[in-house]
């Protein structure tokens, strides 16, 4: 019977599956990123990024994306958490957790002025900035207030994109 043949070969994917996943959690938990990072190459960007879209330790890959390579990390938050296409409401996941980590971990690693770079990229979907999920991830980043993080985000935002941020 065909149907029996199709779900032992779904078991059999799920369980590889469960097993990769396993053994991926490990390597993770244990990898020293900084490190490691200065051993990768730009060959290393593309399977990070297909990680981040395949929704597999995103969090994990962006850390070790953004050591490598920022301008990459920081398209890998446009393309998936804050491009302009992006609508965080029909993502399947954790937003937000997600989005303060990458955000924390890109300060972290490049910088303040990452997220200035980021806001000032092309692609950056500026009807984000009305999201409060959005707004308290970037002022947890950089460490501010709210009255603070209106100052940052006035004096970071270009004309072009403050005309439209308004």
């Amino acid at each position: 019977m065909k149907e029996n043949k199709t779900l032992e070969e779904l078991r059999t994917a799920a369980a590889d599956a469960m097993t990769a996943s396993k053994g991926l959690f490990e390597v993770w938990r244990e990898l020293p990123v900084s490190e490691v990072a200065q051993c990768c190459t730009q060959a290393d960007v593309g399977w990070l990024r297909e990680l981040i879209i395949h929704r597999i330790y995103p969090v994990n890959a962006f850390e070790l994306l953004a050591h490598i390579d920022v301008d990459s990390a920081i398209e890998a938050l446009l393309d998936r958490y804050l491009g302009e296409a992006v609508s965080p409401d029909t993502k399947f996941g954790g937003y937000s957790f997600e989005l303060d980590t990458m955000l924390d971990d890109l300060v972290e690693i490049a910088g303040p002025d990452a997220l200035k770079r980021l806001v000032q990229r092309n692609g950056f979907g500026r009807k984000h900035l009305n999201d409060r999920r959005v707004t308290d991830a970037f002022a947890d980043a950089l460490n501010l207030d709210a009255k603070q993080w209106n100052t940052w985000l006035k004096s970071n935002l270009t004309e072009k994109v403050s005309a439209k941020a308004s």
